[in-house]
């Protein structure tokens, strides 16, 4: 038989109602018997923890080691090195690419001719008269135009933009387009 008893209970922090009650022996050895369990599980969990604490020291200690040598200072001088060699290639293409422009630009002057020349860096477009007899025009993009519809002209990436529109404006006014759609 579970007997209760309650009583009132004035503390700074609050009222409260304190409970108690005679719980019988087969309670009793029950709740021990989950405490007990309890504080079983607790440990064996505690210990996979220690465990898994433990593993997981071995592995930063191991990957320390790894980046201590990352960082030592014949690695950090070969990024160095490499970094600044690939820098230097860059700077290297870019002047090659600005060279090999400013050349095709000469090229491309000479090649059409001052006037022609001025034309398509005023105006930003050339035309002219195609080997099949059909009035094209370029622009500066090097873009061609059969009138108002575009043709398709694949632009090599390599390739100086000047060095394309000769390429362009030759195989146009020889009148060797591949096909048209």
């Amino acid at each position: 038989m579970n007997e209760e008893s309650r009583r009132l209970e004035v503390t700074p922090e609050g009222v409260f109602i304190v409970g108690s009650r005679k719980i019988s022996l087969s309670s009793l050895k029950a709740r021990k018997t989950r405490l007990e369990s309890q504080i079983l599980r607790l440990h064996d969990e505690q210990g996979r923890l220690k465990a898994q604490i433990e593993a997981n020291n071995k592995k930063i200690g191991e990957l320390e080691l790894e980046l201590a040598t990352f960082n030592s200072p014949e690695v950090l001088g070969w990024i160095e090195r490499k970094e600044r060699q690939i820098v230097e290639t860059r700077e290297r293409r870019r002047e090659e690419r600005k060279e090999a422009n400013q050349r095709a630009r000469t090229f491309l002057r000479e090649y059409i001719g001052e006037e022609a020349y001025a034309e398509l860096r005023n105006k930003g477009f050339l035309e002219f008269e195609g080997g099949d007899g059909r009035n094209y025009r370029i622009n500066s993009k090097g873009q061609l135009y059969c009138g108002s519809s575009r043709v398709c002209v694949i632009h090599p990436q390599n390739l100086p933009l000047p060095d394309f529109v000769i390429s362009v404006l030759t195989t146009v006014k020889e009148g060797q387009l591949v096909r048209r759609r």
